[in-house]
């Protein structure tokens, strides 16, 4: 998996890409947004805001570091994550950078994010994953925070789309 960066794009996918070994489907991308000039980050897409959040989720991990050949990977560890904010924007950046904080502080990755409870303004998820190793791993960029500017969701042509903005 290549870094997502100057307006590459993600698609919509029922589990981590690392696991299909390609990334994204046969569903046609539509450009609802593009990266500002000199930022780094990722668009992703989904049928419902809900799933949305666990594409952004997947992309941000595999962004971050992508497995070696070989590497065991299986979930050895779960975390309880919630959220709240005031709208979905405001929402999807503070669930990233929960995640960017459990891979910095913690040196978790993860790689399964099951929301159980969603809404425009609150996230519950459990989220599995594995303690990074660098002989697992290969890192491709330590991400700081995702930024509040630049960040947009919106619905079109029925898929839900966030162009997501990184600081590195």
């Amino acid at each position: 998996m290549k870094w997502l960066s100057k307006f590459q794009k993600a698609d919509v996918w029922s589990e981590p890409a690392w696991r299909k070994g390609v990334f994204g489907s046969a569903l046609p991308t539509q450009t609802v947004g593009e990266l500002p000039p000199g930022r780094d980050g990722f668009i992703v897409q989904a049928r419902s805001l809900e799933a949305l959040f666990v594409n952004a989720a997947q992309t941000l991990f595999t962004s971050i570091a992508t497995p070696r050949e070989g590497a065991e990977l299986q979930p050895m560890d779960t975390r309880s994550v919630r959220v709240a904010a005031n709208n979905s924007s405001e929402l999807m950046v503070n669930w990233l950078n929960v995640l960017v904080a459990l891979f910095r502080r913690n040196g978790f990755w993860g790689t399964d994010f099951e929301v159980y409870e969603f809404d425009d303004q609150q996230l519950m998820a459990e989220v599995s994953g594995r303690q990074y190793r660098p002989e697992d791993f290969e890192l491709l960029t330590l991400v700081d925070r995702v930024a509040h500017d630049g960040l947009s969701i919106r619905k079109y042509r029925g898929l839900w789309h966030a162009v997501i903005i990184i600081d590195t």
